[in-house]
């Protein structure tokens, strides 16, 4: 399972993360469950350093940006089928951006993502990822 988890959350402009040593699967969960785009905004999994996912988003659109590198430098985006010209707004790590559409997943995806990388430090196989 991974090494660490690392939640934000926002007072203002004030970060108050949390840090979990060895979560469990369901803490992990439900740190992303209770992403919502405004005070709960980025879950960090950290597999075996510099491993690390990263999920932010949730809130009112149901969509989260599913990021992933292994070496710091190189990270690869989950992506969806979506019109290549659409962007939608996401608050995560307290910042609020647009994205394009295609570069977001739902939940289900984002925790199915993120279960693989918990338990095994590497992408789910069965979802697109871009770099």
């Amino acid at each position: 399972m991974a090494f660490e988890m690392v939640t934000d959350r926002w007072e203002g402009v004030r970060n108050k993360a949390s840090v979990v040593p060895d979560p469990t699967w369901e803490a992990v969960a439900e740190a992303i469950n209770a992403l919502y785009g405004s005070v709960r905004t980025l879950v960090s999994i950290v597999y075996k350093h510099p491993s690390l996912m990263s999920i932010g988003g949730g809130g009112t659109n149901g969509l989260y940006v599913v990021q992933v590198t292994h070496d710091g430098e190189h990270f690869k985006v989950a992506t969806r089928e979506a019109d290549p010209s659409q962007n939608v707004t996401i608050t995560a790590g307290g910042q609020e951006g647009d994205y394009l559409a295609r570069l977001c997943v739902d939940l289900a995806t984002a925790l199915r993502d993120a279960q693989a990388f918990a338990s095994t430090g590497e992408m789910d196989p069965t979802i697109n990822w871009e770099e």
